[in-house]
């Protein structure tokens, strides 16, 4: 019976390391991606409320969007790079289309990781999980911010209330009125 280390047992552990490192990676390059939209828009945002301009309100929205999109294709250009790098996929663009399935948890059908680099499959889909969690939670207070402070929309509560009464135009109660889930009742 042989006592020496088998050093192929121990390539899950190598596997998981490194994986585990670049998710600490991508996720503080989402930290400073994150950041540094917030900041932004905290910082330019009352002037460009000022301006009254819904072209310029509408482009500089579109601008923060682009700005979480970017931030994302950089972190999956990451991942699909580790691949390309360990030469676990054949190009880059393969890299990306596969490292780009797992990490929307979409999938890449038809492309899948050698044997000895497959736990990296889901590590990106969970880095995926958590950065698109972050980005979802920065997005909701910026779109808040937006409707907020545009004043040619109703308010946010007047916005619900127009489309719950639009709902229940178009899907009548029986008795004519519907239950709000706070208990307050819309009449028809």
């Amino acid at each position: 019976m042989s006592t020496h280390l088998n050093l192929e047992a121990l390539r899950p552990f190598w596997e998981i390391g490194l994986g585990t490192a670049l998710m600490l990676v991508i996720l503080a390059v989402h930290g400073t991606g994150m950041f540094a939209v917030q900041n932004t828009f905290d910082r330019y945002w009352p002037r460009v409320v000022r301006e009254s301009r819904e072209l310029l309100r509408r482009a500089f929205m579109g601008g923060v969007v682009l700005s979480l999109l970017a931030i994302h294709y950089v972190e999956i250009l990451l991942w699909a790079s580790t691949l390309y790098a360990l030469d676990a996929l054949p190009d880059l663009r393969t890299a990306f289309y596969f490292a780009g399935g797992a990490y929307t948890t979409y999938g890449s059908p038809g492309v899948n990781l050698p044997m000895e680099w497959r736990l990296l499959g889901f590590m990106i889909a969970t880095s995926g999980l958590f950065t698109f969690g972050w980005t979802t939670g920065i997005l909701v207070g910026i779109v808040n911010r937006f409707f907020q402070s545009a004043p040619d929309l109703p308010p946010p509560a007047m916005r619900s209330d127009l489309a719950l009464r639009a709902s229940v135009d178009k899907y009548p109660a029986d008795d004519g009125v519907m239950a709000e889930p706070a208990g307050r009742d819309i009449p028809r």
